[in-house]
C-alpha cells in the first residue's frame, strides 16, 4: 500500500512538533539562567523558564499579520486540543522538575529524552498509520542512543 503524499494536517502537526522543541529549548535555557542565577526551587524556576520562552517567541508570531492571522485559524480550529496541550505540558514539566527532586537524574533524563518517541508512537497510534521500516530502524537507533548517553555517567571527555 503506497502511503498518500502530506495533507494540510500533516504539515500541522510537523510544524507543532518543530515549534514545541524550539519552545522547550528555550525553556530548558531560561530554567537553567533562573536556576542557577536566582537559587530557586525547580518548579518555580520552571516557570519562569516557560514564560522567558514565551516572551522570547511570542514576537515572531505577532510581528506579521498572515502570522497572526494563522494564529487565529489555528486557535478556531483546533483550540480545544491547543488548550489540553497546554495543560497537559504543563503538567509534565512540574512534574519533570518534581521527580528530579525524588529521583537520580540518569532515570528522569533518560525518561525525558524518550517523549519525544513517546509522542512518535502516541500518534501514529492516533492517526492509525504504519511506520515504513527506515522509521523503526530510526526509532530503535534513537532509544539505543538515549540509553547510551543516559547511562555513561559522565564518561565522556570534550577536549
Amino acid at each position: 500500500m503506497e502511503r498518500s503524499p502530506l495533507n494540510g494536517d500533516h504539515k500541522k502537526g510537523y510544524f507543532f512538533i518543530f515549534l514545541t522543541g524550539v519552545f522547550f529549548a528555550f525553556e530548558v535555557i531560561g530554567f537553567k539562567y533562573i536556576f542557577k542565577t536566582y537559587h530557586l526551587s525547580p518548579e518555580i524556576a520552571a516557570f519562569y523558564g516557560v514564560s522567558i520562552a514565551f516572551l522570547i517567541l511570542c514576537p515572531y508570531f505577532l510581528v506579521s499579520k498572515s502570522r497572526r492571522d494563522k494564529i487565529r485559524i489555528t486557535i478556531n480550529n483546533d483550540g480545544k486540543v491547543l488548550l489540553i496541550g497546554t495543560i497537559l505540558n504543563s503538567i509534565g514539566i512540574l512534574m519533570y522538575y518534581f521527580g528530579l527532586r525524588i529521583s537520580d537524574l540518569g532515570p528522569s533524563a533518560l525518561l525525558i529524552k524518550m517523549t519525544v518517541l513517546y509522542n512518535v508512537l502516541f500518534g501514529v497510534f492516533l492517526l492509525d498509520e504504519k511506520l515504513r521500516i527506515t522509521e523503526v530502524i530510526g526509532i530503535l537507533l534513537a532509544i539505543s542512543g538515549i540509553i547510551v548517553i543516559s547511562t555513561l555517567h559522565g564518561q565522556i571527555e570534550v577536549s
